[in-house]
């Protein structure tokens, strides 16, 4: 019994407490006439699953039907009310004094004519009404009867309050989801931080579940929607936003967190959500109370990690910390109120939408941090731009000055280099003037009656003269072709005769010394060649002088020739020089061309001679257009070898030509050329010319980045090393300093050294074509940089 003459009906109140119940019965849609039912009496809220008749359960699996009963004692005055009932899970029809009222979905005794629907309904109740009965059937769930009760007051103060509760709900869903889409773009920008997934995730099953509980709107909107697939979603949804909220709250704090949380929130999803996809109800939804522990236990492990975040002093974590504080409680109030363990309203909803508001007042936070820093960081741009200006200006002075500088010490080295030669010349000429007096008074002293002694004494100024002449000789050749006045005589010669000239001049001291000097001649005559022979047979006879000299007693020199390759263009020949001596260091290799160098401190002493030898060879050898290198192991001995390139004689030109080979067919490319030597230029110009490129041809490296600041359309740059007025290394760096389009850089050289082509690109070169440059070599460069541009 409700009794109500004392009630004031602005404010509602909710129906709980004692009904009648009769089990089995529908009292007003099918009554039995003549027979007097005693009712029993159950506590609202409650399901009827615990209900009992002399120590029976009468629902034991929550499955039947019934009609709840309350009789109303209202004042006489009172006017019309209104009734809404909350969702009951399943149908029912509501009767007021004997007439339908209202219902929702279609009561009836049997499974088959039982159709439930998940809706609230709004009621109006007539005033002076004295009885309310509300008719159940449940045949789906496994929980059955009056699961929450009723409301009554006036119909404005009930539609309020509904209404307000509707708001609620949607102004959190909208909150959630405008979040969610915040987050998804989040993530999209930077693909990095799985949180914001995460976040959006929980946002969004949290909407779709607001709208599958409380006030039912998802079933409102599509009634036609079957009860068992809202059901579903009810469940899938809840189970989505609990995992998605634990992996959150994993992700946003990692290190306050266990790194496998984000797994058990995927792994928990998975073991509750495969049996609602694919059970029936009554099987999903006895798992209900498991999934209700566990996600106690979670709730109470991310507290614990929030105030392990605060504790650490991470950014946000005190608002996290205040909303997760919220959620628990708002949770384990609905759990329990699930339970009937406490006659609470469910407030999941509010806190929800309070930790949404928490995570908003985060995001304004970092935002406005964010901008701050943007905004420091923009005053902080601005002041080292204003520096840059200033320090570029006091650059460009510091540059100007230094250029000048650098003009001036420039034509200073080349005034002092111009003295240092005039000298040079000069001495040479002072010096040899006595020495032929000196070596020809030597020479005629010998002729004479002399004693052993005094005969010695002849020798000993004989020598010292001739190596005194032999040196003064080397620094002048060293000279001239620092200076580039060093000229080459082109005749024909044959290189057989070339080897045996220098074998005779050397055999002497090799006897001298029981030293096996032998020419290995190669199965052919590689034939006539156009070359300067002196100069060739000088670099064999440095060559020689040294093997013999580092050579003892007892070994074995060689020297030989052999047919290395051709093209079109020219003919390659390999000069060698081996020996078995002392051999050198692999560090002291690289540094053996230099002037004045040997192998070490202790070659000058025990073997004698200044050094100059090899670098004289090494700048013969490339002012021919060849490259030197040296192949060495300490005490087994070393190998000399060096390539030089010959003109194709016309004959022979026109009998290659008879069946040329193919040559690809490469893309047109121009391409500056900077050689200072006119026949390394002229050959290289013509050979690049064939294979269809555009070349233009300079011989320093100034008019070299003249040209280029000029233009950007050159794509390659062959670049000599040994250039007249500046080296090939400082014209590649002040290329890559020029404004614009970088051209491709090639280090176009003699040097042949090991490690030579790894030095080239270190310092800034893109590649490293060796000298001499057969055709074939040109090909093969061109085919390996257009596959290079290609990736």
């Amino acid at each position: 019994m409700f009794e109500g003459k004392n009630w004031d009906a602005q404010n509602p109140t909710r129906l709980s407490g004692e009904w009648e119940i009769y089990p089995y019965k529908l009292m007003d849609s099918e009554p039995e006439t003549g027979k007097s039912i005693e009712p029993l009496f159950t506590s609202i809220p409650n399901v009827w699953n615990g209900i009992e008749k002399n120590g029976t359960l009468l629902f034991p699996d929550g499955k039947g039907f019934a009609t709840y009963r309350l009789n109303l004692s209202l004042s006489e005055n009172s006017s019309d009310l209104m009734l809404r009932v909350p969702d009951q899970g399943t149908a029912y029809s509501v009767y007021v004094d004997g007439r339908l009222v209202g219902s929702v979905g279609k009561v009836s005794k049997t499974p088959e004519g039982s159709v439930p629907f998940l809706c609230t309904s709004l009621i109006y109740i007539p005033a002076q009404s004295k009885r309310v009965d509300i008719e159940i059937s449940n045949f789906q769930h496994i929980y059955g009867g009056l699961w929450f009760p009723p409301k009554l007051g006036t119909p404005d103060t009930i539609l309020r309050e509904h209404h307000t509760e509707i708001g609620v709900e949607i102004a959190t869903a909208s909150a959630m989801l405008v979040l969610a889409i915040y987050q998804i773009m989040v993530y999209l920008r930077s693909r990095n931080e799985r949180s914001s997934v995460y976040f959006a995730l929980f946002s969004i099953t949290g909407v779709l579940r607001f709208f599958l509980t409380g006030n039912r709107l998802f079933n409102s909107v599509f009634p036609d929607i079957p009860w068992e697939i809202s059901y579903r979603l009810e469940y899938l949804s809840t189970y989505l936003m609990c995992s998605g909220f634990l992996a959150y709250s994993a992700t946003s704090y990692p290190k306050d967190f266990n790194k496998r949380t984000e797994l058990f929130s995927w792994v928990i999803l998975c073991i509750f959500a495969v049996p609602a996809l694919a059970f029936p109800v009554h099987i999903y939804a006895n798992l209900i109370t498991a999934y209700q522990i566990i996600t106690a236990l979670s709730g109470s492990y991310v507290f614990l990690g929030s105030a392990r975040a605060v504790l650490h002093k991470r950014p946000g974590s005190r608002l996290f910390l205040l909303g997760i504080a919220c959620i628990l409680v708002a949770g384990a109030n609905d759990i329990l109120a699930s339970r009937y363990i406490l006659n609470n309203h469910y407030i999941l909803a509010p806190a929800i939408l309070l930790f949404v508001f928490s995570r908003n007042l985060g995001f304004s936070s970092s935002f406005a941090l964010a901008l701050e820093a943007s905004q420091q960081a923009q005053k902080e741009l601005q002041i080292a731009n204003r520096n840059l200006n200033d320090l570029k200006v006091e650059l460009e002075k510091k540059v100007e000055s230094r250029t000048q500088l650098l003009t001036e010490e420039k034509e200073r080295a080349e005034s002092e280099a111009k003295y240092r030669y005039d000298f040079l010349a000069t001495m040479s000429h002072e010096i040899r003037t006595p020495l032929n007096g000196l070596l020809g008074t030597s020479n005629l002293l010998s002729e004479t009656p002399l004693n052993p002694e005094q005969k010695e004494y002849a020798d000993i100024i004989q020598t010292s003269g001739e190596n005194l002449l032999h040196l003064v000789n080397q620094l002048l050749d060293l000279s001239k072709i620092e200076n580039h006045r060093f000229a080459l005589e082109i005749l024909p010669f044959d290189p057989f005769a070339v080897l045996q000239k220098a074998a005779r001049v050397v055999k002497a001291r090799a006897e001298e010394k029981r030293i096996f000097l032998d020419i290995d001649y190669p199965e052919h005559h590689p034939g006539i060649f156009m070359g300067d022979e002196s100069r060739i047979q000088q670099v064999l006879l440095n060559l020689l002088s040294n093997s013999v000299k580092f050579t003892g007693s007892g070994g074995k020199v060689s020297l030989g020739v052999r047919f290395f390759g051709e093209d079109n263009f020219s003919r390659i020949l390999e000069f060698w020089v081996e020996d078995n001596g002392v051999g050198i260091e692999k560090e002291q290799a690289s540094l053996l061309f230099e002037p004045f160098i040997q192998g070490d401190n202790s070659v000058a002493r025990k073997f004698g001679g200044s050094g100059l030898g090899l670098t004289i060879s090494k700048k013969l050898v490339e002012l021919m257009g060849g490259s030197i290198r040296l192949t060495s192991s300490p005490g087994k001995g070393s190998r000399f070898s060096f390539l030089l390139p010959f003109p194709q004689e016309e004959g022979e030109k026109q009998e290659l030509e008879e069946e040329p080979a193919p040559i690809p067919n490469f893309p047109n490319i121009k391409v500056l050329l900077v050689e200072d030597q006119e026949f390394c230029r002229k050959v290289a110009q013509d050979t690049l010319s064939k294979l269809g490129m555009t070349v233009e041809s300079l011989n320093s490296g100034k008019d070299a980045l003249d040209r280029l600041e000029e233009t950007e359309s050159f794509e390659i740059v062959f670049l000599d090393i040994d250039l007249p007025d500046m080296n090939g290394t400082t014209v590649a760096k002040k290329i890559k300093e020029i404004p614009g389009k970088k051209p491709y850089l090639v280090a176009w050289t003699a040097h042949a050294l090991p490690g030579s082509e790894e030095s080239f690109k270190s310092i800034g070169f893109d590649s490293y074509l060796r000298k001499p440059s057969l055709f074939k070599d040109w090909i093969k460069f061109f085919e390996t940089y257009l596959k290079t541009k290609r990736k």
